[in-house]
């Protein structure tokens, strides 16, 4: 896959979507500051599966990946922290981590 500049594209619909959004789920929250700012896009981070990668590479199994999450980052930070935290610690996981295994591909 090619990264062309069609992928950086402002979607304006989107984003004041977004913006609405925020009116819509926390109407206390003042988002006028918002208006005098350039938006601004990136590319995510996202895996050929959409699983994120979370584990030690075989090669260099002191590398630790937890990456990949797509837009859902925030989200899982709690359970990818843990995971992580139990992999350096050498702790027994709770299941089986090959479907998010860096090494899958």
């Amino acid at each position: 896959m090619t990264v062309t500049d069609s992928n950086r594209k402002i979607n304006q619909k989107k984003l004041n979507a977004m913006l609405k959004a925020v009116q819509n789920y926390y109407p206390e929250y003042d988002i006028s500051w918002v208006s005098g700012l350039e938006p601004w896009v990136g590319l995510r981070p996202l895996s050929a599966d959409g699983l994120p990668y979370i584990g030690a590479f075989s090669q260099y199994p002191n590398l630790i990946a937890a990456t990949g999450h797509a837009m859902l980052g925030i989200s899982l930070s709690p359970i990818t922290g843990k995971l992580i935290c139990d992999i350096v610690s050498g702790n027994e996981l709770d299941f089986d981590m090959r479907m998010l295994s860096p090494n899958r591909f």
